[in-house]
């Protein structure tokens, strides 16, 4: 006689449904504690640089959690759910801001806006074309580039004619840059941040009777300990120019860096705010990733005086950035 209890034809033992349940839990167990390593992690940035990578991933981090918020649900997790939620939450503040509106109400349609591109070329970059077609597009009257080699120099020369003024310091390292304008430039400065760091271009140009500074930068990738540390450096000694003050200051450039990264700190304590504010995470890098995989380090950094009609992110043109474009208006009054 079989034992009371045993299982019918067809039916899986219980065993595999007590298996299937403490797979699930211990999977999900496994995400939220990878969320919580790349949450807290970047805390420890200052002491050891790599941790402060894992700071870029913030929109990331937000989405991963969201995906065990959802599976936890699914299948009756209650508490992984709240765990997992309160983090979704707390990652998700920091982003918040890009997303509720900008700190200045958007200009009328008939106020004259500033038009700003900011583009990383890439010096390898084959082909110019694609940027080129896109740059008459768009129709700016100010191009902030870094990459500049000499290939990107002749093109740019080539098809940028109806930008008549210009500035480019030619480089194969990958930090060579340019600024083209139809607004005359006044005044120009090459200057060196930090002690070997690469070259950084400060302009001065005059728009609606304002002195407007432009500073076009690109500080080297946070790549070794050594590297990571030049570029917060550059960081730092940016925010301590003294013409940042100015309402009208802005900054443009790759900045390698995330707005969330430590890196990033010291232009919190300046005037300047991210352009981005009110228009979303505007992803930029790495270009051929699916715009969720993106992070934001190329940037527009704009003094008080400015709002924003809008700031768009480009199509790929082959570079491994896209490139943003601004149309600022200028608020003459505090």
């Amino acid at each position: 006689m079989g034992r009371t209890g045993s299982t019918h034809p067809g039916q899986k033992p219980r065993g595999f449904f007590v298996t299937w349940s403490l797979t699930w839990t211990g999977l999900l167990l496994a995400a939220v504690f990878l969320g919580l390593v790349a949450t807290f992690l970047p805390r420890l940035g200052r002491t050891f640089w790599w941790f402060d990578l894992a700071s870029h991933a913030r929109l990331q981090t937000v989405l991963g959690f969201g995906v065990v918020v959802f599976l936890a649900l699914a299948t009756r997790r209650w508490i992984i759910t709240l765990v997992a939620l309160g983090m979704l939450i707390y990652n998700a503040l920091p982003l918040w801001p890009y997303y509720v509106g900008a700190p200045l109400p958007v200009p009328a349609q008939e106020a004259p806006a500033l038009r700003l591109v900011v583009a990383n070329l890439w010096t390898d970059n084959p082909s110019a074309e694609d940027f080129l077609a896109w740059v008459r597009e768009q129709d700016p009257d100010v191009l902030a580039l870094q990459e500049v080699g000499a290939a990107w120099h002749s093109a740019l020369r080539a098809g940028l004619q109806d930008w008549p003024f210009s500035e480019t310091r030619v480089r194969e390292d990958n930090f060579g840059m340019a600024i083209y304008s139809r607004i005359p430039i006044d005044e120009l400065q090459w200057k060196t941040l930090v002690p070997g760091g690469p070259i950084s271009a400060l302009v001065r140009f005059r728009w609606e009777n304002q002195s407007i500074p432009l500073l076009v930068t690109h500080p080297i990738p946070p790549v070794q300990g050594w590297a990571s540390e030049q570029r917060d450096q550059q960081i730092k000694a940016l925010a301590q120019q003294s013409w940042i003050q100015e309402r009208t200051a802005l900054v443009a450039g790759d900045l390698n860096a995330t707005p969330w990264s430590m890196a990033f700190e010291p232009l919190h304590a300046t005037p300047l705010r991210d352009a981005r504010l009110g228009f979303g995470y505007l992803g930029t890098w790495p270009a051929r990733a699916p715009a969720p995989a993106r992070i934001p380090i190329d940037h527009l950094l704009v003094g008080p005086a400015w709002s924003l009609r809008s700031l768009e992110v480009g199509p790929p043109f082959g570079s491994d950035h896209l490139p943003l474009c601004a149309h600022l208006v200028l608020h003459t009054t505090p």
